[in-house]
């Protein structure tokens, strides 16, 4: 083991780069009652330097009546897919609606050149389909608001 560790040699450092999502604050989307609310992000070589993925970060600031209920998942461009936001059933208990500065993190683009064409999908796990008013579903201090998210590649 002492000979292995005089002649280790250690891995790069660590590089990161961060993409932004611009939304204007005017025209922030709304997460749609039922469907897909739909993100693209382009990753550009002339803007991150990293060549091989470790981990993709996916930094989230939204309102929804419950947070609970959401899903959120990405597509690299490579095709490869992951979930990074699974439907919590107890959090739709708790009153709460905010997913504030909220960092989901996905391992399954290892090895993934992070340039081009990413999507980011959330959507409603629980829509009401007999309604027309969508906040029926949904106690009285529920409203459907805006959405924002940056995405963050690291490796």
């Amino acid at each position: 083991m002492a000979g292995y560790a005089k002649n280790w040699t250690s891995v790069p450092k660590q590089l990161s780069c961060e993409v932004d999502l611009d939304i204007k604050s005017s025209s922030w989307p709304q997460i749609p009652w039922s469907g897909n609310l739909q993100f693209s992000l382009s990753v550009k070589q002339d803007n991150c330097a990293i060549r091989y993925l470790e981990h993709v970060q996916v930094q989230v600031n939204l309102i929804f009546p419950r947070r609970g209920y959401l899903e959120m998942s990405s597509v690299s461009p490579s095709e490869t897919q992951s979930r990074l936001l699974y439907p919590r059933a107890m959090d739709s208990l708790t009153g709460l609606k905010n997913l504030t500065n909220w960092a989901v993190t996905s391992l399954h683009y290892w090895g993934e050149n992070p340039v081009g064409e990413w999507k980011i999908t959330i959507r409603n796990t629980k829509p009401k389909r007999n309604s027309r008013n969508v906040n029926e579903e949904y106690s009285p201090w529920g409203t459907w608001s805006e959405c924002d998210v940056t995405c963050r590649c690291r490796t």
